[in-house]
């Protein structure tokens, strides 16, 4: 699951922590796999559809009330196509250890909407995000 952190909105002229894009998605993909030795290097791009969701911050709220005078009524995010290009590159230290690092890029934009009193805030979100993992795998068998 990722989560994006907004704190870029303009509210009455002054910047304010909207709230959190929650983005679940379900991903399927192709790579291939260059053996090097004891190494080994994938390239892949995984594509999918996510599940969106928004929770505003504790003083989202408040701040649109104090300063344009509007009530918040509801915060919602869409669901979205989302798309990871990624780079992996494995190593066997010996027949039991091996250390891998994965490196990848989601990108993920839902429209963000914000139901006021008023009417309605829709905007693109860019929910991307960089990912590295590293890890140390030992093998059973």
């Amino acid at each position: 699951m990722a989560v994006r952190r907004f704190r870029s909105r303009l509210v009455g002229g002054t910047a304010t922590t909207l709230g959190e894009v929650h983005i679940r998605p379900i991903m399927g993909g192709y790579g291939y796999t260059w053996l090097r030795g004891r190494n080994a290097i994938s390239t892949g791009v995984l594509a999918g559809y996510a599940f969106s969701s928004m929770s505003l911050a504790d003083n989202t709220a408040a701040a649109y009330q104090s300063r344009v005078g509007v009530g918040i009524t509801d915060a919602d995010a869409s669901n979205t196509f989302v798309v990871r290009p990624e780079i992996d590159f494995w190593h066997d230290i010996n027949h039991l250890f091996g250390l891998n690092v994965n490196i990848g890029y989601m990108i993920a934009r839902p429209d963000v909407t914000i139901t006021t009193t008023t009417g309605i805030d829709k905007r693109t979100a860019r929910a991307d995000q960089f990912q590295v993992r590293v890890g140390v795998v030992y093998s059973i068998f």
